[in-house]
């Protein structure tokens, strides 16, 4: 049985985009995607690293 996997997307829109390659490249590997955190076997954290130090930048 195929590994289950459930990815959390945070962040800009671009960041949300990314997570939906992600969710297609797991697909072609092989992976089975779940909207359930209880049932994944795997949980991807999808963050975004921009955008907190640029929002501090323009903030200061």
């Amino acid at each position: 049985m195929p590994p289950k996997v459930h990815i959390k997307n945070y962040g800009c829109s671009s960041n949300i985009a990314d997570g939906e390659t992600l969710s297609g490249c797991l697909k072609q590997a092989g992976y089975n995607l779940t909207t359930s955190e209880a049932e994944a076997d795997l949980i991807i954290y999808n963050i975004c690293a921009v955008k907190g130090p640029t929002e501090n930048r323009i903030i200061n």
